[in-house]
């Protein structure tokens, strides 16, 4: 037996056995908070990890367990990443604020941080909320408008106090001083604080509850000192607000990285139930459902995925651990992982759900929560297809580069040049970037050219870390069938190379996969809480369902 994370005796414990979906609404609220509160407990995190982003803090953030339920996964990016990284960055040196810091690591306080509006999204840099310097130096928080209301963080009370990192304008004597960070007490565990007011959005219907909220502040009266950072107007806005938010940018890419763990444990619970599921059609006995050659292709590709993806991760990291990487790199990266990993994450895990039958759509097996906590990451800090323009038109105009193909003769180099030469060529033809003709002939084409760029940097990634040539292989095709049309088009392939090359592909990673899962059974397998797996898990979980028995002589019977 192994531990794959310091969380490994947290899964089979009774705070983490507790079934979501028996519990009213601010029960599951109360119930993610304590979850989260103990896996961070369970890796000691220190303000040192969330400051120099240590292997223990992007440890913390791709453990399993956060796929038991993803609204704990959620306070736990926005407790310990962007919002206490805010505060670490710009206060972690002020004596008067270690209070406060001590508190948010070790869970005491609730820190969420207030970025987007309720009219101010993807240009949130021109959000209406504001803080204004008084006569006497402090300062008075205002929502200047009901556009200006905070959208999305979790604010209402809900049993420990609860502290905002509020990104406002600063005005100074009428002079707007940017974008800033303000630590804000939002509520006491109990009631609102004075001048704060949050309105409750209904719950979505795709993950586990957040509580999310509407924050607004009527004139809230802060001191000097709740300003992170100082008070000089800044000479570029643009610089002054991507340097205050950075934060966001560490949490695009970690919130990338969960979609590894998903896949891991999507591709395990539906390998573990078709291996289980018996069907007998014209057999002359039963065979499980693991023999069909299109069961096991969507899991085969998951299992790549993940496997790739964890490559390509590792090898970013320390990119973002190097002080001197530009910041458009940092977002050129963390944009990349999130584009490739959640299309590829969404594609698979809906198509599992769909070969798992009925089972696949009921929550308690695990894979449309996994679907409906990615969906939600890929719009928060960017949607997906923004990410895709916006990155595809900075490489355009050369404005920065990523690094070049280890391998330019591979089949993915070769697709991504193309793909690329073809934009420049037509961008060489419009007037500008901001013109109606580029709307139309190139921004349809970014999501084509950041993906062929993103499978190229993964499979280099995979490559040169050692990854088992089975899988890279079948990564390999797996993104070759996305742009078949261009390979056939170019001569490289037929589709008759294509198909056979990838029949090939699967047919040798399936040992590999195999031989993962048997030794995952001790690993990812304890993290897996759906009932589906074996038989002795699903007969135990039917005696926590509520039961209805009808008895002899009832009145029912008798009408009858």
């Amino acid at each position: 037996m192994r531990d794959i994370s310091p969380t490994s005796q947290l899964s089979g414990s009774e705070l983490f056995s507790t079934r979501q979906e028996v519990l009213d609404n601010n029960e599951r609220v109360r119930l993610s908070h304590r979850r989260a509160k103990a896996i961070a407990n369970s890796y000691n995190i220190t303000k040192e990890d969330i400051k120099y982003l240590t292997p223990n803090f992007f440890a913390l953030h791709a453990d399993h367990l956060h796929l038991r339920d993803t609204s704990a996964a959620t306070n736990i990016t926005i407790q310990y990443n962007v919002a206490l990284g805010t505060l670490i960055d710009y206060g972690g040196d002020k004596p008067e604020l270690q209070g406060l810091i001590e508190d948010v690591i070790a869970y005491r306080v609730n820190l969420q941080f207030l970025l987007t509006e309720q009219g101010h999204g993807l240009d949130v840099i021109n959000m209406e909320t504001r803080v204004t310097m008084l006569d006497d130096g402090t300062l008075d928080l205002h929502s200047s408008t009901p556009q200006a209301s905070k959208f999305m963080p979790s604010t209402i009370p809900m049993g420990i106090p609860c502290v905002g990192i509020v990104m406002a304008r600063l005005i100074i004597q009428g002079a707007d001083h940017g974008v800033r960070a303000f630590i804000v007490p939002l509520n006491d565990g109990k009631e609102m604080c004075t001048g704060v007011q949050a309105r409750k959005l209904p719950p979505r219907d795709d993950s586990d509850t957040v509580n999310h909220s509407l924050t607004s502040f009527n004139h809230v009266k802060l001191p000097l000192t709740a300003l992170l950072g100082n008070i000089d107007k800044p000479s570029s806005d643009r610089t002054q607000f991507l340097s205050v938010i950075k934060r966001v940018t560490i949490g695009t890419f970690i919130v990338a990285g969960v979609a590894i763990p998903s896949l891991q444990l999507a591709v395990y619970t539906a390998a573990k139930y078709s291996q289980r599921r018996k069907l007998q059609v014209a057999a002359p006995k039963p065979y499980a459902l693991w023999n069909l050659k299109t069961q096991q292709v969507p899991i085969l590709y998951g299992f790549v995925d993940s496997v790739v993806f964890k490559a390509l991760v590792e090898k970013v990291v320390p990119k973002f651990r190097d002080p001197i990487t530009e910041g458009d790199l940092l977002r050129a990266y963390a944009a990349i992982c999130k584009i490739l990993f959640y299309k590829h994450h969404q594609k698979i895990v809906e198509t599992l759900i769909g070969r798992m039958g009925a089972q696949g759509v009921f929550r308690y097996n695990g894979l449309t929560a996994a679907h409906g906590m990615i969906r939600g990451y890929s719009i928060g800090e960017g949607e997906t297809l923004a990410l895709s323009i916006r990155l595809a038109t900075e490489l355009l105009l050369g404005r920065y580069s990523l690094e070049s193909p280890d391998k330019p003769n591979s089949f993915l180099a070769r697709y991504e040049a193309g793909i690329f030469q073809s934009c420049a060529q037509i961008l060489a033809q419009l007037p500008s970037h901001r013109s109606k003709a580029f709307e139309s002939l190139i921004a349809p084409r970014c999501p084509m050219l950041i993906e062929a760029l993103a499978h190229r940097l993964a499979y280099d990634a995979a490559t040169s870390a050692g990854v088992h040539p089975a899988v890279v292989d079948l990564f390999e095709m797996q993104a070759i069938q996305r742009g078949a049309w261009w390979y056939i088009e170019k001569g490289l392939l037929t589709g008759a190379d294509i198909y056979d090359r990838t029949q090939s592909a699967l047919d040798k990673c399936l040992p590999v996969f195999e031989k993962w899962l048997k030794a995952e059974e001790s690993g990812i397998g304890k993290y897996v809480q759906a009932p589906i797996i074996d038989g002795e898990a699903w007969d135990e979980f039917l005696e926590t369902l509520p039961e209805f028995i009808g008895h002899e002589g009832s009145r029912r019977d008798a009408k009858l």
